[in-house]
């Protein structure tokens, strides 16, 4: 069975053991997610670069949380736990945090809480449909907490949430979390990314209905950008009626006006220049007219390109 932590264990892991595998790493690791690759995860992992500032929206999603728990036990009539850390029974550096535990029951949640009323996670919920990187997450926090399925919720408002019931996937579990999960914990503990090299040829009828899906996609993508294209190039001429803001059929069109606004874009080679230009531009912090200045750091990056191979590219 896996194990449950105590706060001070769960706390202390990094330092005391290394680092550890948390639901949110799932996507990233499984290069399914839109923030994140694993080989920025493992820079992170490895203290190469920092690790990410919070945003605004987990920011919001520490404050509402606690709301959503009381909403949200309430709700199902379950006095639960928040903030419970358990380890998995086979390898106890996959770990899970669970926003909602209820022992007795053995009754798991995981909560999400959209700032925008058009968030497109938070659509899709009310769809019935949890976001794949979420789906993602939720594999991870039920198989470490050994439960067979759990609840998804996106919460915005008392009047505005859904609850979407997930199934556990033991296949995909078994078959594709899990060995991702053991290859990116070897690079963390071996402290090394393999470079590509080469060239490989990949033959598998695995590779090829992906190839082939991929392709399809990319002409129903080009088929609805083409249509999208169209539709909103007729809203806008029916939409220059005069009026700042058109409504019907439970579409809403705003003209938005931006202000001018003037940049200057200096280019450093490295953390040094960029130290020195920082430096020197220190002085122009207080003098009219001039903004907010900040440096911007990017980080290594490791990209797949995709290309059709009849391109010329």
């Amino acid at each position: 069975m896996s194990r449950l932590l105590t706060r001070d264990e769960a706390l202390g892991w990094t330092r005391e053991h290394g680092q550890r595998i948390n639901a949110g790493d799932a996507a990233p690791i499984l290069y399914e997610s839109p923030f994140d690759s694993p080989y920025q995860l493992w820079l992170r992992k490895t203290g190469r670069v920092p690790a990410k500032e919070q945003t605004p929206e987990m920011q919001s999603g520490n404050v509402t949380e606690p709301a959503i728990f009381a909403w949200y036990e309430q709700r199902t009539g379950l006095k639960g736990q928040s903030q419970v850390w358990m380890a998995y029974e086979d390898a106890e550096f996959i770990q899970a945090k669970a926003d909602f535990w209820h022992p007795e029951s053995r009754h798991l949640a995981e909560f999400k809480a959209p700032t925008k009323d058009d968030s497109k996670d938070h659509l899709l919920a009310k769809e019935g449909q949890v976001p794949y990187h979420y789906w993602l997450q939720c594999q991870h926090l039920m198989n470490v907490f050994g439960v067979e399925q759990m609840a998804f919720v996106s919460w915005r408002a008392a009047d505005d949430h859904v609850t979407v019931e997930v199934p556990r996937s033991d296949e995909f579990w078994l078959f594709t979390m899990l060995p991702a999960y053991m290859e990116f914990q070897h690079r963390v503990e071996e402290n090394a990314w393999p470079k590509p090299q080469g060239q490989c040829e990949e033959q598998s009828e695995e590779w090829a209905m992906h190839a082939r899906r991929r392709m399809e996609a990319k002409a129903m993508i080009r088929e609805a950008e083409f249509r999208l294209d169209r539709a909103e190039a007729a809203l806008k001429r029916m939409a220059d009626n005069g009026c700042k803001t058109t409504r019907g059929s439970g579409l809403r069109a705003s003209w938005v006006e931006y202000k001018p606004r003037w940049e200057a874009v200096i280019k450093a080679e490295n953390k040094a220049g960029l130290d020195a230009i920082m430096k020197a531009l220190k002085p122009l912090g207080n003098k009219q007219g001039v903004g907010e200045i900040k440096p911007r750091e990017y980080p290594p990056a490791l990209f797949l390109k995709f290309t059709a191979e009849n391109d010329e590219d």
